[in-house]
């Protein structure tokens, strides 16, 4: 009867799991308190003589009484920055306590036999705390050397960054984080106790309760300052993150068909026959980006971390110097698209029999009508171009303003043949034309010289 009684009994302690998550939870819940804790040992690290600290930075008092008062609601109220901070405190912090719990046989145990170091190796202030205390500044202790040196990698995961190697920087400001993570573990034990080691009710009605507290108490501390909304044109003055389909848009530049001289969009490599609708919310888009006052990121990560970061005056320079993030600015060439279709709508009609010249009057006038760019397209390089199809690894073919391989292609699509001399034809006759300017050169110079002789 009494063994059916003890089994039938509600159970008052947690199971592991649960024990553990609360710790975790806890530990990152309480992050933002971390640097309150530390900042009179961020002092006195920073300013070794007690004389000039107190000048500088005032008593402990004070810098406790700042660090309350002023940082802590600042800290609270950008959270965010610190959600990676967090997840690793309460990630390390877990692991730890489970850790310990696991070697020790169970909390009751462990309580046991932190019990025992008590009257050997800790200070006065945590033996009147409790072996509670004690397992926390363990737990505490662990989580301040393990957990800063993952913050730079969960930085660069969480918002999509690249962080330099802080591990020396972690390990210069150990004299720090190490005292500031013992004493919040001996602040935090205590209170933890009753719901990790049971207080004589079932563990539902204090352990579950506190795993819903702290679980949804991170979730909304951490949570992002303001939505990041997809940018379009029209938007005001803000901070956006772009979508697939705004991109591809800003991408896009107009291009005309050399046979039919349909006017079409190229996203990427590819050509959508939509009349050029798609590159003229392109130029919309790319001239609403042109406004300083809207910053737009191809990362929404991105987006967030600027709006945690701008409302910080002194952090807000770091954009600024684009150290960290780069905006979205889409860099399209649409006058060397449009020469490219201007050059082989040209050899179209120069094989048709219509003259180099005329046939390059007449392409760049159809494919400026067709296309309506918002600049002229100037003389088309014709014969420079198809000298650059023939010989592609030539100087011309570095030189020449137009996309050689994208012509290449485009000739070989429509069947247009280019005659194998090209190349040789356009040398020569840049010789020609070099020795000509020599000539008029020459005689202008004589001209001169005449002209002052009769003087």
């Amino acid at each position: 009867m009494l063994q059916r009684c003890k089994s039938t009994a509600p159970q008052t302690v947690a199971p592991f799991p649960v024990r553990c998550t609360i710790v975790g939870a806890a530990t990152a819940v309480a992050t933002p308190l971390f640097p309150v804790i530390g900042s009179y040992r961020l002092a006195c690290y920073l300013v070794p003589n007690k004389g000039a600290r107190l000048l500088l930075v005032g008593s402990a008092a004070g810098i406790f009484s700042f660090a309350i008062r002023d940082a802590l609601p600042y800290i609270v109220d950008h959270a965010e920055l610190l959600a990676p901070m967090a997840l690793a405190n309460g990630a390390v912090a877990s692991i730890a306590y489970g850790a310990l719990e696991a070697a020790a046989g169970g909390p009751a145990k462990l309580l046991d036999g932190a019990g025992h170091v008590l009257p050997r190796f800790a200070p006065l202030w945590l033996k009147v705390a409790g072996p509670a205390a004690v397992v926390g500044a363990g737990v505490g202790l662990a989580t301040a050397l393990l957990a800063p040196y993952s913050y730079a990698t969960l930085m660069e995961m969480h918002f999509g960054i690249e962080m330099p190697n802080s591990a020396r920087f972690v390990d210069r400001l150990i004299p720090v984080t190490a005292p500031t993570g013992f004493v919040a573990g001996a602040l935090l034990g205590p209170a933890l106790r009753p719901a990790i080691a049971g207080a004589g009710v079932p563990w539902t009605m204090l352990a579950a309760p506190a795993v819903l507290f702290f679980a949804g108490g991170a979730l909304y501390l951490y949570r992002d300052a303001a939505p990041v909304e997809a940018f379009a044109a029209g938007k005001g003055s803000g901070v956006y993150h772009v979508d697939n389909e705004t991109r591809d848009a800003a991408t896009s530049v107009p291009r005309v068909d050399a046979v039919t001289l349909n006017v079409e969009s190229q996203r990427g490599a590819e050509r959508i026959a939509d009349g050029g609708e798609l590159a003229t919310n392109g130029v919309g888009i790319r001239k609403a980006l042109a406004d300083r006052s809207v910053r737009v990121y191809v990362d929404a990560r991105h987006a967030r971390l600027d709006v945690a970061l701008s409302r910080f005056p002194f952090l807000a320079s770091v954009l600024d110097d684009r150290m960290l993030l780069e905006t979205f600015s889409p860099s399209v060439d649409t006058q060397r698209a449009l020469r490219t279709d201007g050059v082989c709508r040209a050899a179209l009609l120069m094989s048709k029999g219509v003259t180099p010249r005329d046939a390059a009057r007449q392409a760049r006038r159809e494919v400026f009508e067709a296309a309506q760019p918002e600049t002229r397209l100037g003389t088309l390089p014709v014969a420079a171009a198809l000298a650059a199809v023939v010989a592609p690894d030539s100087d011309v073919a570095h030189t020449v303003d137009i996309d050689v391989g994208e012509l290449a292609a485009l000739l070989k699509r429509h069947d247009i043949q280019v005659p194998a001399s090209a190349y040789d034809d356009h040398v020569a006759d840049e010789a020609r034309r070099r020795t000509w300017r020599l000539v008029g050169t020459a005689l202008l110079a004589g001209v001169v010289v005449a002209a002052r002789e009769m003087m």
